[in-house]
This record gives structure tokens, sequence and C-alpha cells, in this order.
């Protein structure tokens, strides 16, 4: 299986040893399976960022009817309560007949909310939405990091070439057997390692597929490359996300 390190002496230098990135690289065989086909080593970048998010929605269950009805019990800021002087017992009137049924037959269905409407203006208040929260559900979570490669070395020019290539290549898709048919891309594990472990503060990643490589040719001034071609500097941008959603038992209980 292929290990592919950056720096190259990541893993053999004492004062490198301590913590780095591991992307090991899994190639799925079946619709629950995959098998693991090489790693990619990374030095730790400069900046992390561990982002969780839930979706809530805004919901109005009581509607204008419930929210009148409050009003009109002295529940809360209502419909009855924003009416100007005069027209109160009218719009109470209409809002008894619209929750009753006969505000279709009498025809007070537009009227009320026109009445509604220029009271609203008149007295510089609106009618209490009465929102509720609603939880949607959770979110997959996103990562990106950033890392600068610089070769030192003629060896140093291939190993980053071929990173490239496997975060490139495996942010795919393949031709499928089928015509007209494609394999999905492959999946990753990320990992950070702490002394050869899982970090121990660190938060665990759950398997993951890449959205988007960027490369950037050039140390950003001018373009500028050594002997045998190959630019001096390489800024490597990699956007992942979880095909897993995390629950809060993961986060208790597992590190995630």
């Amino acid at each position: 299986m292929p290990i592919h390190t950056y720096p190259t002496q990541l893993l053999s230098d004492n004062s490198l040893l301590s913590t780095w990135m591991e992307f090991k690289v899994f190639k799925r065989t079946s619709l629950k399976n995959s098998t693991e086909h090489e790693t990619v080593n990374l030095y730790m970048p400069d900046d992390l960022s561990m982002p969780s998010s839930v979706q809530w929605g805004n919901d109005k269950p009581m509607g204008i009817a419930g929210a009148a009805l409050q009003a009109l019990r002295g529940q809360g800021t209502g419909v009855g309560e924003v009416m100007v002087a005069g027209a109160i017992d009218s719009v109470k009137n209409r809002i008894s007949d619209y929750i009753s049924g006969e505000a279709y037959n009498a025809g007070y269905s537009y009227d009320a909310q026109h009445t509604a409407d220029v009271a609203s203006v008149g007295a510089g208040m609106v009618q209490n939405p009465y929102l509720t929260a609603i939880f949607d559900g959770v979110n997959f979570r996103e990562f990106q990091f950033r890392f600068k490669l610089v070769p030192h070395s003629e060896s140093d020019c291939e190993v980053i070439d071929n990173i490239i290539k496997v975060f490139r290549g495996n942010s795919l898709p393949e031709k499928g057997n089928i015509p007209g048919m494609l394999n999905y891309p492959s999946e990753f594990q990320i990992r950070y390692v702490f002394e050869n472990k899982d970090h121990p503060y660190l938060k665990k990643f759950m398997r993951s597929v890449i959205t988007k490589v960027d490369v950037q040719y050039g140390s950003g001034d001018q373009w500028t490359q050594y002997r045998n071609g190959f630019p001096t500097a390489i800024a490597l941008t990699l956007q992942f996300k979880e095909i897993q959603v995390v629950f809060s038992e993961h986060v208790l209980n597992e590190g995630y």
C-alpha cells in the first residue's frame, strides 16, 4: 500500500514526530464495503477548525386565529390589541365569525385582513407572529485544510506531485463497468496523529469525501521554478465533507 509523506522526514525526525495529519484513502467495493488503498501524511496546518451546525426552522403552529384568541383572552399581544380605537369590537366579532366558520359566508375573510393592515399602519404596530423554532435536522460537517508544499530536493518534487495526484484523482469518480455509469469517488478517513496514536484533544472525523481540491502553483508574487521545471512552492487547499452524521453520543462519548 503506497504511503506518501511530506515533509519526507515527518515520521523520522523526533522534532516533528509529535503531531501530523493522516489521510487514508478507501476505494468503495460495494454499497457498504470499502478497502484501504493508500495513505498521505502531512504536517499540521497553521489553523484548524471544527465546525458543527444543525438546522432550525420557523413555524406558526397557532396561526392568525390562535394568536387572535390569545389576544382576546388577555394572553399576549395579538390582533385585537393593535386595532385602533373604535374598530376593536368589529374586529373581535369578525375573528369570532372566522373561527366559527361563518367568515367565508359573511364575506369577512378579506375585509378583516384589510382592516388589520390599515390598523397596523395607523398604530405603528404589527401582529405578533407567534413563531416557534422547529428542529429540522443535523448538517454534515465540512472541513478545509491548507498546506504549503515547498520541495527541497529532486525527490521532494516527486513526493509533492504524487500527493497532489492522490487528492485530485480520488476526488473524482471512475468510469464504471456498465456503460453510462460512474463509480463513486474514493472516501477518506482523516486523523490527527499524536505520538503515533489518535490526538487526545483534537476531535475525530467521520468517513469523508473531497468536495474541492485547489492547487495554486507558485509563490504568489511571480512565477518561479527549479531547473527541472517544478514550481518553487505550491499551495494545496482541500475541502472535505463527512458522509455520516455526528450525534450527541459521538461527541460526548467517542471524541468526535
